[in-house]
């Protein structure tokens, strides 16, 4: 607990650094995240498949440094990129199989993709003030369901993936993201004209939304490593594991937060 104390200390004011100052220095540490965790997922799938990573870490690297900031070639990037999975198949066959292939991609799409939404979302109108939703949703659920599992938890939610996860802690893990989004909301409509009618109500409904997805994220991350028999995906954050031990609940939420509120902005 105190390694996880001290982690924080350091990584929360070095995250509101790069969400306050946005630009390169965000892309930087979204392009890390993304390698590192992406290192993190083809290391553990690297017992049953043999993923082309050099393709994966490639592709990271120009989705995020040239793709991401211009959206509209993205299909095209999707394009070339299935297209060169697929020609490498050809020309590794029989050392590589179809199963790589999809290892590969899906650790892009997992990883990196989902990743840029935080790039994405800090680059909108008020970006700055809403991308706080994806680490307040997905957080608050993590404390709500941390306190209210070990208070009230009883039964168990999904045994077979996460023996210690109740169906208490989940719901009081809804409960306290949306409390959290609904007061950031309350707190933030009084200082800043954000563009959305009912803000913190929508705040709200985002905070509801989002913890439950934030646990799904965790909950899909303990069926990768259930299906690859490993315990953590890494070791890079003392006392919480690896890149996608730490944030794969924000892998869920970030794209839901953006999403939604694109919808409502544009």
């Amino acid at each position: 607990m105190k390694t996880r104390i001290v982690s924080a200390i350091v990584g929360v004011p070095l995250l509101i650094f790069l969400i306050s100052y946005g630009g390169w220095p965000l892309v930087i540490s979204v392009l890390f995240l993304s390698l590192v965790g992406m290192k993190e997922f083809y290391n553990a799938f690297a017992s049953i498949s043999q993923p082309l990573s050099m393709l994966g870490y490639g592709a990271t690297l120009l989705y995020i440094l040239i793709v991401l900031p211009k959206q509209q070639y993205f299909p095209l990037f999707i394009a070339v990129f299935i297209l060169a999975l697929l020609i490498s198949l050809v020309f590794s066959y029989p050392k590589r199989n179809i199963m790589d292939i999809g290892v590969t991609f899906f650790g892009f799409f997992y990883v990196t993709f989902l990743f840029s939404h935080i790039f994405l979302l800090r680059n909108i109108s008020n970006g700055i003030f809403l991308i706080w939703l994806i680490f307040i949703s997905a957080w608050g659920s993590d404390t709500g369901a941390y306190f209210i599992g070990v208070w009230l938890g009883k039964h168990k939610l999904c045994p077979q993936l996460s023996p210690k996860k109740t169906i208490e802690g989940a719901l009081g893990g809804i409960l306290g993201g949306s409390i959290l989004a609904l007061l950031y909301g309350y707190f933030l409509q009084r200082y800043v004209s954000v563009g959305i009618e009912n803000f913190s109500f929508v705040c709200f409904l985002i905070g509801i939304a989002g913890a439950a997805l934030s646990q799904l994220g965790d909950l899909s991350a303990s069926a990768i490593k259930r299906f690859t028999k490993i315990k953590d995906f890494g070791k890079l954050i003392p006392g919480h594991g690896g890149v996608l031990d730490r944030f794969d609940s924000i892998l869920f939420t970030a794209p839901f937060v953006y999403y939604v509120l694109q919808c409502i902005l544009f």
